[in-house]
């Protein structure tokens, strides 16, 4: 598997725990990946995570999201809210599914992120 092709891509991944992340993926070569991250093997990155060869089950390009969050969702939120302010400021197309994911799970963060003017809603 190529990971240069998917570059810049919106990419649908399912890692080999079967959790599913959507997202736009950005290459990470072996060499930036030993400078950044101590480790000698390329990987996509999407947000936040990695995506090393070993743990990528399933990957294709899709033409928009499938579902209204997927796992990256959760894993920003359950970062807490510096890290979704620092997620929807830097890309803007994963507000909506990130505030889906906070709606359908009843999580109480809505009100502070109103606060902070990150969300209108």
């Amino acid at each position: 598997m190529k990971l240069t092709k998917y570059d810049n891509k919106l990419v649908k991944i399912v890692t080999i725990d079967d959790e599913i992340f959507e997202g736009i993926a950005t290459y990470n070569s072996k060499d930036y990946n030993y400078h950044e991250f101590a480790r000698d093997e390329e990987c996509l990155q999407i947000v936040n995570i990695l995506f090393f060869m070993d743990y990528i089950k399933d990957i294709k390009v899709i033409d928009n999201f499938t579902t209204r969050y997927s796992k990256l969702e959760e894993f920003i939120v359950e970062d807490g809210i510096d890290e979704i302010i620092e997620v929807i400021e830097e890309d803007d197309i994963y507000k909506d599914r990130i505030i889906n994911y906070i709606k359908d799970n009843n999580l109480d963060i809505i009100n502070e992120l109103k606060e902070r003017r990150v969300v209108n809603d």
